[in-house]
């Protein structure tokens, strides 16, 4: 069982104040499968996936990485 974290918080910028929560895409995680192997870091050839580097994994891109957004 994956627990979620769902904090939130708010946060203040000079254009006003906005709230961050957990990305829904990568769950906090800020990384999400690769699109190019599905998470296997290698092709069907066994040869290691070029877009992940074998991680199996690429940064989120609805979060860029950072694993929340902003409203």
């Amino acid at each position: 069982m994956k627990i979620m974290w769902t904090e939130r918080r708010m946060s203040s910028m000079p254009g006003g104040v906005y709230t961050e929560h957990v990305c829904r895409h990568c769950g906090g995680s800020g990384e999400a499968s690769c699109p190019r192997c599905g998470g296997t870091g290698t092709f069907e050839t066994r040869e290691r996936c070029y877009y992940c580097n074998g991680r199996g994994y690429v940064k989120c891109d609805a979060c860029n990485g950072r694993g929340v957004v902003a409203d």
